[in-house]
């Protein structure tokens, strides 16, 4: 069944996991399974060596329209702007701390990407079958685009809050590191107090 593309304004109400970036096929950007010394595309048979996968973001999210709850999965580049680096680049930072013996840059990420973007009215283009009308939304629907609905205006007032929203989430996880690293007592009162990070929403000013 063909698809339709829909822009629908939401609101993010949580993450629904901590999957951020994942290795993609170059052919049709599938995961790769990634064995010993190769990746291999189990759908199309693509393979490559490991130094060589290509990484690709997703983002999955519980949102709100209206009176409607779903789910929304993000793909692709329509992220770089909010995370300020490729989903190459944030995972070869990921491998990087993984090999110096830090263990907190991973739930740092989360912090900030759910201070990023939980409580945010969003714009998605979402995917929707043909026969489904984007009034009525439910279940998991993937989009292949996310803005801010200052987008739609052309002032210089919005152009400078855009501009200040670009890698926002990058900027919060350095906040988080440097608040980390200056106070490490803050690593076990952050693990007691937000066991399940998911379900944490930051404050956020409108």
């Amino acid at each position: 069944m063909s698809n339709k593309r829909a822009l629908v304004s939401c609101t993010i109400l949580s993450l629904q996991d901590s999957c951020f970036v994942y290795p993609c096929c170059k052919g049709c950007l599938s995961r790769l399974i990634q064995e010993s010394k190769r990746a291999i595309c189990g759908r199309c048979g693509f393979t490559c060596d490991l130094q060589n996968v290509d990484y690709r973001y997703r983002l999955s999210f519980k949102v709100s329209r209206n009176l409607d709850i779903f789910g929304v999965t993000v793909f692709g580049g329509c992220l770089n702007p909010f995370f300020g680096i490729t989903a190459g680049g944030l995972q070869r930072c990921i491998d990087l701390e993984k090999t110096e013996g830090t263990h907190t840059v991973q739930q740092l990420l989360v912090k900030a990407v759910e201070d990023c973007f939980i409580g945010r009215c969003v714009i998605f283009g979402l995917k929707v079958p043909h026969n489904v009308a984007s009034s009525s939304l439910s279940g998991q629907l993937v989009a292949c685009q996310i803005i801010s609905p200052l987008s739609v205006h052309h002032n210089r007032k919005t152009h400078k809050v855009l501009k200040e929203m670009n890698s926002a989430v990058l900027i919060i996880l350095l906040h988080h590191v440097q608040s980390w690293t200056l106070n490490p007592a803050m690593k076990d009162s952050h693990s007691q107090a937000h066991g399940n990070h998911l379900g944490y929403v930051s404050p956020r000013k409108n």
